[in-house]
């Protein structure tokens, strides 16, 4: 999981890309918001799932049996068909990533 700083710093910039080097050849890896949450592979920060998701500041109550994707996914869609778009992935800091050959490596 990425820490704070670095979730922060990717939701500003969007998009990031990190370069890394592998013995074969150089590959570039790409943060890609992740809009709606739902229950696949994602980079989040771990601080966020414990104070955001199931602690005291969460966003919402998860019922009891209750899925994260039907309660948080609904938030998250809410909050960015709203006045801030967008732009509002930066309160939640969530990615899928992608490498230089436009395959989607979680989701």
């Amino acid at each position: 999981p990425l820490d704070d700083g670095a979730a922060a710093a990717a939701a500003a910039a969007a998009v990031s890309t990190l370069a890394l080097a592998t013995s074969e050849r150089p590959s570039t890896l790409r943060l890609v918001p992740l809009l709606q949450f739902y229950d696949s592979m994602h980079v989040a920060s771990t601080r966020w799932y414990l104070s955001r998701v199931f602690g005291r500041q969460r966003y919402i109550n998860l019922p009891r049996g209750g899925f994260i994707e039907d309660t948080l996914g609904q938030h998250m869609l809410a909050t960015f068909r709203g006045p801030a778009g967008v732009a509002a992935h930066g309160e939640f800091g969530v990615f899928l990533y992608e490498d230089d050959s436009g395959e989607t490596k979680c989701g």
